[in-house]
């Protein structure tokens, strides 16, 4: 069985080797995201055109006729396909014949975003990855947050340096999102001083920004819809990215979803992966009673509707829509 590389490996591998294929599987944003971009750039670099499709319900029509037509082209071409789930027997054999046929002007990148460990191994996945480089994201723990966080100071063009405890008190407050960790950093750049230790951090964070993502979560969890809303609109003015604010809203979701169809036990597994101490844990067990399968569905795909719009995939109002979320959450 091949095994899946982690983020950092896999960002080395994308810059000093050419795949014919790369498979992201997991449900971590950030990481999904950044080798995604990095993916697009390395192929943009070279003039390939970049394809993009997401492929819902089992409709693999786009894929079967640009892979019945791929000798047709010259062009060099990155095809990118976003899964939104588990393919069926059909979609399984027409993956499989597609990379076993992949013409040399082409590249794959498959993104997963709902395949279990279980389906990793399977005869069919597996064949998927024999020549593609194969990377797995997951929610990181604090630890693999401060590793991530350092990562991302050492490639920053404006060097700026953290202690250790600066770091973890950066990594507690961000709670693994490292969207938002990314963002704070991007923040701290702009700032005169280029050394922070948790004193000069606290204080800073205290001051630039009296509210965050993580204060918009904890509102939504505690079912605040006035200091939610006041929150989202600081959050607009202060030009917070809205990709940031839906996966700050469609993590806490995701949590609440997962913890409504769980046993006990379960839910304990879901609280440790995501990081959340026992004083919370009593909120988020009761909203995620609140809401029945049907209004889950419902939120989900207002999220999925807004991913679209801040893609510019669609047109509306970003704010406006996360705003109605917001609202729905209550």
């Amino acid at each position: 069985m091949i095994k899946a590389t982690n983020y950092l490996e896999a960002l080395k591998a994308i810059e000093k080797k050419d795949f014919p294929c790369y498979i992201i599987t997991g449900k971590e944003p950030y990481q999904k995201n950044k080798l995604i971009e990095e993916i697009n750039a390395k192929y943009k670099a070279l003039n390939f055109e970049i394809l993009r499709t997401q492929i819902i319900n089992q409709q693999y029509d786009f894929l079967q006729s640009n892979f019945n037509s791929f000798s047709l082209f010259a062009e060099e071409r990155l095809l990118q396909l976003t899964i939104t789930k588990a393919p069926d027997k059909n979609a399984q054999k027409l993956l499989v014949d597609c990379l076993k046929n992949i013409s040399q002007s082409d590249r794959f990148l498959l993104i997963f975003d709902d395949l279990t460990s279980a389906q990793q191994k399977t005869k069919w996945f597996q064949s998927l990855v024999q020549k593609a480089l194969y990377i797995q994201v997951w929610p990181v723990s604090i630890q693999e947050s401060i590793k991530l966080i350092k990562f991302e100071l050492s490639s920053l063009n404006k060097p700026i340096t953290l202690t250790e405890d600066a770091l973890m008190l950066l990594a507690q407050k961000t709670e693994g999102n490292l969207f938002a960790a990314n963002q704070m950093i991007s923040l701290l750049q702009h700032q005169p001083q280029t050394h922070f230790d948790d004193k000069t951090l606290t204080d800073y964070l205290s001051n630039a920004m009296n509210y965050d993502v993580f204060d918009l979560a904890q509102s939504l969890i505690e079912q605040n819809m006035n200091r939610s809303l006041v929150i989202l609109q600081h959050l607009f003015k202060e030009r917070v990215e809205s990709a940031i604010i839906l996966w700050a809203i469609l993590k806490e979701l995701r949590i609440c979803y997962n913890l409504s169809t769980q046993t006990p036990q379960q839910q304990q597994q879901t609280f440790i992966r995501n990081n959340i101490w026992k004083t919370r844990q009593a909120v988020y067990a009761r909203l995620a009673r609140k809401f029945s399968r049907q209004h889950y569905a419902k939120l989900f795909n207002q999220c999925f509707a807004i991913d679209l719009l801040v893609k510019g995939i669609e047109q509306g109002d970003v704010e406006q829509a996360l705003t109605e979320l917001v609202c729905q959450l209550h």
